[in-house]
């Protein structure tokens, strides 16, 4: 079989690997209440699932799709050298509602506020770690072994577009308007990902930010997401920035990486 359409079929592969996850989940729920009358403040989800099937698409990948996949345990300063973007959203996340900054201040208990971290975060990571392993890992690999020419700028753009894809499956349980916001600023995300992933080497450096960036909207979000109160009613202004501040610091992390390596071309 041609090399370039077994990784076309890796990729269609997978795609259809995460959307058959997404039937089988079995969420775990724990409500968490605002500490004084008991009032329900927020839902925490945890995947029980996922764990298991991400070990599985390891155990695949590493007998049957071959696809490279890094876990280089090194180039660490690009969690933040790279990863700033990303942080600054996660800190933004954390202004959350002023229902959950209310209840976090004034009626919830040091513990409460302990397990909401504790479950947010593995919620987080969870979520994060399977998506990419499964996009950045599986997908971009099997982009960067497709592509023969212009290999890097291609892999980053067809993944991060496939990325953004997956998530209109939440059309089918989340308002129009979340979902389209949702599709907009994803593309930037994988452009950033995909960016620090082929610079470092190191899978876990985009899978700690993407799973800070879930951890701070589940735990500081919650009430809104949980009640639908924050809905959107338009694109709002914030996935137009950070699509567009993240493709073109992921694209400035690329030029940056090969210019050090002495290729001075603007499409690599």
């Amino acid at each position: 079989m041609n090399s370039k359409l077994k990784q076309v079929l890796k990729i269609i592969f997978i795609l259809a690997y995460f959307y058959l996850s997404l039937q089988v989940e079995y969420p775990f729920n724990v409500g968490i209440n605002n500490g004084s009358s008991n009032q329900l403040l927020g839902v925490l989800s945890i995947n029980l699932v996922q764990p298991i099937l991400l070990i599985l698409f390891l155990i695949l990948n590493r007998f049957w799709l071959h696809i490279k996949i890094n876990f280089r345990g090194r180039n660490w300063s690009g969690l933040l050298f790279f990863g700033w973007p990303a942080l600054i959203v996660t800190l933004a996340n954390c202004s959350g509602d002023q229902i959950v900054w209310k209840a976090l201040r004034t009626t919830m208990s040091t513990s409460l506020i302990f397990k909401a971290a504790v479950l947010a975060l593995l919620s987080g990571i969870i979520v994060a770690s399977f998506e990419e392993v499964l996009l950045r890992g599986g997908v971009y690999g099997a982009c960067r072994a497709w592509f023969e020419q212009n290999s890097i700028v291609k892999s980053v753009i067809v993944s991060s577009l496939l990325f953004s894809a997956l998530h209109s499956l939440n059309f089918m349980n989340q308002s129009f308007w979340d979902t389209t916001n949702q599709l907009v600023y994803t593309i930037g995300l994988g452009v950033l990902f995909a960016s620090i992933y082929e610079v470092t080497q190191n899978l876990f450096i985009p899978i700690i930010l993407h799973a800070l960036i879930n951890a701070s909207n589940e735990m500081f979000n919650m009430h809104s997401l949980y009640f639908s109160s924050g809905s959107a009613t338009g694109i709002e202004w914030t996935s137009i920035l950070i699509f567009v501040g993240f493709t073109i610091v992921g694209y400035g992390i690329l030029v940056w990486s090969q210019r050090r390596q002495g290729n001075s071309s603007w499409v690599f």
